[in-house]
């Protein structure tokens, strides 16, 4: 099986991964510097790198409602990044719109809410990954669980089974 990576590209996104052997999600890593906050390219790139035969399906980035404009250039800027770098290490990418993967993967989940139906869909289909950033997170990282939800579309599209 092909390995499939699923990015949430914000920085408060993540990365997910899934293949035979291999389920699991990341934060997105970041580079702390000042004020600003950027994507640490050098740890996506050594996880990325890793695995020879993969699939990488990128959120597309897209305007939301109700997000001020310097945090939508931000996450432009972040997608943009991340585009341009799975480019230059010429791995296959994908771009997914959100209601593309959202209405593939997570109908028939419970939840008023779009978050809501995430996390129940990602709960369901993905038991055993540990969705809390860190040890001392109380609730699910929505960037892990959307990361994951993105790789298992991807999986989907490419015809795998789970």
């Amino acid at each position: 099986m092909t390995t499939i990576f699923g990015i949430d590209p914000g920085v408060s996104g993540g990365i997910a991964i899934i293949d035979d052997y291999l389920r699991a999600a990341h934060p997105m890593p970041i580079i702390k510097s000042g004020s600003a906050t950027f994507i640490d390219g050098g740890a996506i790139r050594k996880l990325i790198m890793g695995y020879k035969d993969s699939m990488v399906f990128l959120e597309r980035a897209q305007a939301m409602p109700k997000q001020g404009v310097v945090s939508m250039f931000n996450y432009g800027v972040n997608f943009g990044f991340l585009k341009g770098m799975l480019d230059t290490l010429q791995r296959p990418v994908e771009l997914v719109r959100p209601a593309d993967w959202h209405r593939d993967v997570c109908k028939g989940y419970p939840g008023n809410k779009p978050k809501e139906k995430a996390l129940a869909a990602c709960i369901s289909l993905f038991p055993d990954v540990e969705l809390k950033a860190t040890p001392r997170s109380r609730k699910p990282h929505d960037g892990m669980v959307d990361a994951l939800l993105i790789a298992e579309y991807g999986r989907r599209r490419l015809g795998g089974s789970k």
